[in-house]
């Protein structure tokens, strides 16, 4: 209602401008002369340009400055996150370790299987850290027992099935030394199937591929039975 002059003598020309952005009143632009009569319409127009650009400067730099805090927030956030998915990773990580551990305890010593078949070899790589796949020896009176198979799954729910596999397995081979692989394999199948309830509507549908090995030390025979698991006999040049 009233002109106040901050600082001097009250000017005799003032022209007052809205700086508008949208539907949004952000301040006022003044100019000012001490002279009467001293702007004319083209004077206004400049003005109403000039407070139009200046709106939208105003209007960019405070969605800038608010973007810039947004990203900041959104950038720390993000940060919190990826420490904690980063902690659990870690903490998921070291207990499937700590499972190769075990798996490994379970799997035949070199040197045990060395003693009695000097010229084998072994390639095991898991591809998850821990494996459902597994290798198994025993030996007893002059018969070597050996087999590789394969649980369905991988990574941990296949080294659960193959650590359940492996102690089906010692139990049914270990300390014998007669030993029928084509029997031995239908034993292990239908203590597995009792152990995980399929026999009586259980929903696993869990299992093993497996091929098994007894070879007499003494005769040079080798028998073998194989659960969808063949096996490949090189003799010379001849397969």
């Amino acid at each position: 209602k009233q002109i106040r002059v901050v600082a001097g003598d009250m000017p005799n020309s003032l022209i007052f401008y809205p700086l508008i952005a949208g539907d949004k009143v952000m301040g006022v632009i003044s100019i000012q002369s001490f002279k009467k009569n001293a702007y004319k319409p083209i004077h206004i127009s400049i003005l109403k340009t000039l407070a139009s650009y200046t709106a939208i400067a105003l209007q960019n730099a405070d969605f800038y400055f608010t973007m810039e805090e947004k990203v900041k927030a959104r950038t720390l956030e993000l940060s919190t996150a990826k420490a904690i998915i980063e902690e659990k990773n870690k903490d998921i990580t070291d207990s499937i370790r700590y499972a190769k551990k075990i798996q490994t305890a379970l799997l035949p010593g070199n040197e045990k299987i060395k003693n009695h078949l000097p010229d084998h070899f072994i390639y095991f790589r898991p591809r998850d850290i821990v494996s459902g796949d597994f290798y198994f020896y025993t030996h007893c009176e002059g018969t070597s027992v050996f087999a590789v198979a394969d649980c369905t799954g991988h990574g941990v729910p296949g080294a659960i099935i193959s650590a359940i596999c492996i102690e089906l397995m010692y139990q049914v081979l270990e300390g014998k030394s007669e030993v029928n692989p084509g029997e031995a394999l239908t034993l292990i199948d239908k203590n597995l199937r009792a152990l995980l309830k399929q026999d009586s509507g259980g929903q696993s549908n869990d299992g093993m591929d497996c091929g098994l090995c007894v070879y007499n030390h003494n005769t040079r025979e080798l028998h073998f039975a194989g659960a969808h698991r063949p096996l490949l006999h090189l003799r010379g040049e001849t397969l």
